[in-house]
């Protein structure tokens, strides 16, 4: 079951048609940077600590010891423990949308085709603007097979196995136009869904997209989706409910279940459990991705309800 949720610090407070180009955002001066309280860490059993990101935090990543945190207004802050984090700093001034660790190397995504990488969380390369010559919005990037894949939007597909050379973003699923704003790696592959479609790859390079029936029963915003446990878990909603569904290959889907009036922003694994995020600051495990824990509420160090969005998770054996 869920422990209680120990924030850094006590808290304050598609269609198939045209193309859509994302708002390019104008830096705003002077800034305000993003409160690290808003980090909250959250103790499941006492053998899992997961960080989760509120308000102005929409991604975090770990690696080699250190977790980094990425957000709006291109503000990154970093981490060797998931509660203590610096100073926020901004790298550029678009938000930043997701962020992956591999090879020794952060890599981060943000909202205006921009990519960047670091090898520490706190020196940064220039921002390398790889979405707008096909006007691409980028959806979310991962790590695997020795190589990081971004996935956008309307079926483009890019990878670097170093984080800093891409190749040129290519259109992989024919006609179709995916609009993909999650994808994972697990068991080999990768793999991501959008509307009625499921996606995968082994390389990041030569891909398969497949209709599912299940899938196409109800339209749903696909938004995170994880491997676990021999299976593939995904979250979103439908603006009212939040929904779940599951897959062995990552090709054939169960039906979508309804789980709470939730919207399901985030999904992270390990040590056995699936843990989801999502509006109003909810929570939910689950040891198979099927059955599911009556949603919980997250309080902060003083027992006041968090109501934030959590729109960012990832988990990590506790110490």
């Amino acid at each position: 079951m869920l422990g209680c949720v120990h924030p850094a610090r006590k808290m304050t407070g598609g269609g198939f048609d045209e193309p859509v180009e994302p708002p390019i955002e104008k830096p705003e001066e002077p800034t305000t940077p993003p409160l690290t309280e808003d980090l909250l860490t959250i103790n499941i059993n006492d053998e899992i600590m997961a960080v989760v990101g509120t308000n102005s935090w929409n991604a975090i990543a770990y690696g080699n010891g250190k977790y980094v945190a990425v957000g709006s207004s291109g503000y990154v802050t970093t981490s060797t423990d998931g509660i203590n984090w610096t100073t926020p700093k901004q790298v550029g001034t678009s938000n930043w949308k997701s962020i992956a660790y591999g090879n020794g190397m952060f890599v981060a995504i943000n909202i205006s085709y921009g990519v960047s990488s670091s090898s520490d969380g706190n020196t940064w390369t220039t921002i390398q603007n790889i979405g707008s010559a096909v006007r691409a919005t980028l959806g979310d990037i991962k790590y695997g097979n020795g190589k990081f894949v971004i996935a956008m939007w309307d079926g483009y597909m890019t990878s670097s196995t170093d984080g800093n050379t891409w190749v040129n973003p290519v259109r992989k699923f024919g006609y179709i136009y995916p609009n993909l704003s999650n994808i994972c790696f697990g068991n080999g592959k990768f793999v991501g869904i959008w509307n009625k479609y499921a996606v995968s790859s082994a390389d990041g390079v030569t891909w398969e997209i497949t209709e599912s029936t299940e899938l196409g029963a109800k339209i749903i915003s696909w938004q995170a989706i994880t491997y676990g446990k021999g299976k593939y878990v995904a979250v979103g909603y439908n603006g009212t409910q939040g929904y779940i569904t599951s897959s062995v290959d990552g090709i054939t889907w169960a039906t979508p279940v309804v789980e709470y009036t939730v919207n399901w922003y985030d999904i992270a694994f390990c040590n056995g459990m699936f843990i989801a995020c999502g509006s109003n600051g909810y929570i939910t495990t689950s040891t198979d991705g099927e059955t599911w824990t009556p949603k919980q509420l997250l309080k902060d160090e003083n027992e006041n309800n968090v109501t934030n969005f959590l729109r960012g998770i990832i988990a990590v054996p506790a110490k």
